[in-house]
This record gives structure tokens, C-alpha cells and sequence, in this order.
């Protein structure tokens, strides 16, 4: 077997993850982060100068966490970090929302339950939702997102990749096609990453889909979860420590400057810390990197060696901005238990307040006697103006934080009362990784996100590159979930682990990769379809008239 000395670029989740499985299976890990704490879009930033008489900095975060209850990766991993007596770990650090807010600005808030109904109150919530909602659905509507999950669930995998990869999630519902209600929902797909039903790949949106609903009709499950704390206290930390554990060597404020190749083989790479440049070598390199970074490390020896990493600088066009923001709360608003979207918010706000799910009287140990609540908010559309007039791009700080308080105070208040007021406010934390627009530069942000975008999967790379010792992990490199998520970069850097035992000849367990699980109801036509697809037959029902029967017969 060759060396075992393996220097990972990058500290997120997918960095953090293949330090975990290499380290446990024998090698000497150097992992090397540009920021100074590990983490990546998952790490707590503490608010400087916030905590007052022995209290901590206020904890505020590059967004909120969201853990859906089909991951299976990312599970696997928290259950193997020691948390203090957790029988399972940081695994048992996830705490069951139970309610989910949908907003829009002159309506109430429409609440829905987010698991398997274990009470006869949570029946009567989703009755509700059901027959009596603000969104004046019809039956053709029905048909219309009927027929599309009808089409994704009858499809196999490898049809859904090379087919309905390129279709937009707006074109297969049929959004154009159905009432303003129809179109508002079906506009609000997936906001929590960002995401756009008029650019989604159908593929992505379809299969996440089937994992929530699956999520939600299994008694026991709920399909939204968050931490009992902040992100790097019960989880980020007590990863980092474990890992410490077993051997790894961190060297933070290290940021990766360049690659070197020759022969087809990287043989070191340029960190700078300090201000001082240094080589670094070692017998294995996983690039843990955000895509836009790695593009720009790719260089013409890179390429010569393994020409599809130029699809690189195509993907990096494949992010967009996503910024957490949080207000720290003089009084806990009555919110629900759970996640809000706020649908028709100019900016594309999602939120939830964080405490309510952590111990009684741990936010006391933080900020000052006056902080009673965090309401955090993650902002998706940077580029249509809000009430101000302005979009988020033009705005100061101050401007930002004032227009987002408006959106939210618009979504939430409305007939609903004054849920929020304006004297709640304390103080509010905007991701340092964005430096807002003045009146000398624009806005700035240096932690985007990739999106899934239409006919982006066929760009995505494999794990494996064309240089014989580097591997490739991340949310943008190809995996089941496809969603570039905590679950995908967990993935990714499994099966970069896997690749890297194959090639080394490391005679160890691999690591453990689950596909995603597929409604047993449909199997069978998925099996018939993957027979057809690869006869390079049509998919069963399209020989059918349009549009889908099942629209037209609910809309009879």
C-alpha cells in the first residue's frame, strides 16, 4: 500500500466528515481550513462584544439548520460523536419540530403538521390545511401536481438523472397552467435552500419530494428536526474535539492558494497562514472545497491530466447568495413550533425561532439579561427590490436589517395581531461572510450556495479525478440525494473515502453509502420503466394523451 498521509482541503461538513472516516480507518489526517473555526456554512459565529457579566457572545449563525428526517449519511455520523452521557451521541441533539408556518402577507398564517399525526389535534391540523386553506386550489390544479410526483415516483432513478434533469420543477407541475394559488405554491418550492421552481431540475425536486412525503407518513418520523443548541456547541465542537481524538491535526486560518501536479499525480499544494506561503505535501488529497473556490485552483496541468474539471467554471455560475441573519428578542413572540415560509416575501425570507427548541434557561447564558429569544432568518432572492425599493444587493446593513424586519412583520403580523413589535428588537447579526453594499462598493458575500439548477447534474463531477491522488468532495459533486445540502456533502465525502481505499489498496471497511429509499407502492412500475430506459424506450405513460389523464380526470 502507498503512504497513508492524507492532507484535506477544506473544514465543512464534507471536510470534517472524511477526516472522521480516514482517521478511524488507520491514516494520518492533516485537515487545513481558511477559517478559524471549523464548521464551514454549518459553524456558530460568536456576536463580538455581545455577552455581558461572565455571559457568552451572543451565538449567531451563517443560517439555521434544518435536519429532514430521510438523511441517512449525516445521521450515521452524529450518532458516532460522544456527546456527555447521549446514548447515540450528537445524534440525540436533534429535537422534532412539530409545526410548520406558511405566511403571506394579508392572509393568516396557514400552520401544518411536519410528521406522522400522533394526536388527534395534529389530524384536525392537517384537515385544516386540507379543506380549508387561502389558496383556492382547484381540481385541475390537483391534477396538475398529482400528475407530476405520479411522474417522478413512476420513473426510475437513472430517467429521472438523464431525462427530467433538465426540466424545470415549474414546467412538469404545470405551474402556467393553473390558478394564482397553484402558482404561488408551486413557486415556493424548496426555499430553504434557495431554490427556484422556474429553475429547479425536476429531477432534484421530484426526488426530495418523495423522501419528505415518505418522511411524513411513517409513524415515528418527522421530516423536520433541528439541534437543542447552537449549531457548534452540541454538535460542530463536539466533532471537532472527537476528531482531535483520533489523531487528526487541524491547521486553521490556512487558506489553499494553489495545486500542484505533474505526471498526472498532485505532489503538494501552496497554503498561506500568517501571511507566509508554505508547501504542503502527502500521499492523498481530498479537496473538500466550495465549487467556487475549487474552480479557481484548477489549473492548466489540472486540466491536462483530467480535462472534465473545466465543467468547474461552469457550476461555479450554478450558486447563488443565501444569508442568515438573526434578531436577538427582548420577549419570545408567540411563533410556531417549527419553521416559517414566508411565500411572497419579496426577498424570499424562511425563519424560526431557535430557543424554543433548546433547554430551559440555556439562552441565559448568553448576550445579556435582556436576550429572551432568536428569531433567525435565511435570505434566498438578492436581486428583486423589497418594500424599501431597493433589493437586498443595494442595501447597508442597517437598510437590510430594517427590510427584513418589514417582510417579516408583513408575513406574520397581518390579521394575525402584532405577533411581532418593533421594540422587540435587542439587536440583530448579519453573516459577517456578506459585506453589504456601501456607498463606495458593492455588496459582497463570500460563502454562496450551489443550486441544483435544470441540466446541472450532467455537469456535476464524480468523486474520482483523471490525478491519481486527489479526490473530490462537496455539495456539488455527484451523489444520490443530488441536493447540494449537509446530507449531500456528508455523501460525497464517503464515496471520496471509498475511492480513496480503492485506489490506496488499504485493506479496511469502506464507508457506508445508503440510496435513497423509493415508495415500495411503485417499484415495480420503476422496474418496468428502468427496462424501457434501457431498450431507450419512452417512459410508460408518455404514449398517453396530454395533458396527464390524472388531470383530466380530476378536473372533470
Amino acid at each position: 500500500m502507498i503512504g497513508k498521509r492524507v492532507a484535506i482541503l477544506g473544514g465543512g461538513v464534507a471536510g470534517l466528515t472524511a477526516a472522521h472516516e480516514l482517521s478511524e480507518r488507520g491514516f494520518a489526517v492533516h485537515l487545513f481550513e481558511r477559517q478559524p473555526i471549523v464548521g464551514g456554512k454549518a459553524r456558530t459565529i460568536g456576536v463580538t462584544g455581545s455577552g455581558t457579566q461572565g455571559r457568552r457572545d451572543l451565538p449567531g449563525e451563517h443560517g439555521f439548520r434544518f435536519f429532514p428526517g430521510f438523511y441517512q449519511h449525516l445521521m450515521d455520523t452524529m450518532r458516532r460523536i460522544p456527546y456527555g452521557a447521549n446514548p447515540r451521541g450528537v445524534l440525540d441533539n436533534l429535537v422534532d419540530t412539530t409545526r410548520i408556518g406558511v405566511t403571506r402577507p394579508g392572509t393568516r398564517t396557514m400552520v401544518n403538521a411536519v410528521r406522522c399525526p400522533r394526536t388527534l389535534a395534529e389530524v384536525r391540523t392537517i384537515a385544516r390545511v386540507l379543506w380549508d386553506n387561502d389558496f383556492a386550489l382547484n381540481l385541475k390544479d390537483v391534477g396538475y401536481g398529482l400528475g407530476a410526483l405520479l411522474r417522478v415516483a413512476t420513473t426510475c432513478p437513472e430517467r429521472r438523472r438523464a431525462e427530467l434533469d433538465a426540466i424545470p420543477w415549474h414546467e412538469l407541475t404545470r405551474a402556467q397552467d393553473g390558478s394564482e394559488g397553484y402558482k404561488q405554491l408551486i413557486a415556493s418550492t424548496l426555499p430553504f435552500v434557495a431554490l427556484r421552481a422556474q429553475s429547479i431540475s425536476s429531477s432534484t425536486t421530484g426526488s426530495i419530494a418523495l423522501q419528505m412525503a415518505q418522511s411524513l407518513l411513517k409513524p415515528g418520523t418527522c421530516s423536520d428536526r433541528v439541534l437543542s443548541g447552537p449549531t457548534s456547541d452540541v454538535w460542530i465542537e463536539p466533532w471537532h474535539d472527537h476528531l482531535r481524538r483520533l489523531g487528526v491535526t487541524f491547521h486553521l486560518d490556512a487558506e489553499v492558494r494553489a495545486l500542484h501536479s505533474q505526471h498526472g499525480r498532485l505532489h503538494g499544494v501552496t497554503i498561506r497562514s500568517s501571511g507566509q506561503d508554505q508547501q504542503v505535501t502527502a500521499d492523498w488529497f481530498v479537496a473538500a472545497l466550495p465549487v467556487e473556490v475549487m474552480a479557481q485552483l484548477v489549473s492548466a496541468e489540472l486540466l491536462c491530466a483530467d480535462p472534465q474539471l473545466a465543467q468547474l467554471h461552469t457550476l461555479r455560475h450554478h450558486t447563488q447568495w443565501m444569508v442568515g441573519m438573526q434578531f436577538f428578542l427582548r420577549r419570545a413572540p408567540a411563533l410556531v413550533h417549527g419553521h416559517y415560509i414566508h411565500m411572497q416575501s419579496p426577498w424570499a425570507l424562511t425563519s424560526v425561532m431557535h430557543q424554543q427548541f433548546w433547554p430551559d434557561g440555556y439562552l441565559q447564558g448568553f448576550g445579556d439579561s435582556e436576550t429572551q429569544a432568536i428569531l433567525s432568518i435565511d435570505i434566498s432572492d438578492w436581486n428583486t427590490p423589497g418594500r424599501c425599493g431597493k433589493t437586498a444587493r443595494d442595501c447597508t446593513r442597517q437598510e437590510l436589517i430594517d427590510e427584513v424586519w418589514t417582510q417579516l412583520c408583513e408575513s406574520i403580523n397581518g390579521p394575525n395581531g402584532a405577533v411581532l413589535r418593533d421594540d422587540d428588537i435587542q439587536s440583530a447579526f448579519v453573516c459577517p461572510s456578506l459585506q453589504p453594499a456601501t456607498e463606495d462598493a458593492p455588496a459582497r458575500y463570500d460563502e454562496p450556495l450551489f443550486v441544483n439548477s435544470a441540466g446541472s447534474f450532467a455537469l456535476r463531477p464524480a468523486t474520482n479525478t483523471g490525478i491519481s491522488n486527489l479526490f473530490l468532495a462537496g455539495d456539488y459533486v455527484r451523489t444520490d440525494i443530488e441536493l447540494a445540502c449537509m446530507e449531500g456533502a456528508n455523501e460525497s465525502a464517503r464515496r471520496a473515502v471509498n475511492a480513496l481505499l480503492e485506489r490506496s489498496g488499504a485493506q479496511v471497511a469502506s464507508c457506508s453509502i445508503w440510496p435513497l429509499k423509493e415508495p415500495a407502492a411503485f417499484l415495480p412500475l420503476q422496474t418496468l420503466d428502468r427496462l424501457a430506459f434501457q431498450r431507450s424506450k419512452p417512459w410508460l405513460f408518455d404514449a398517453l394523451p396530454r395533458p396527464r389523464p390524472l388531470a383530466n380526470l380530476l378536473s372533470r
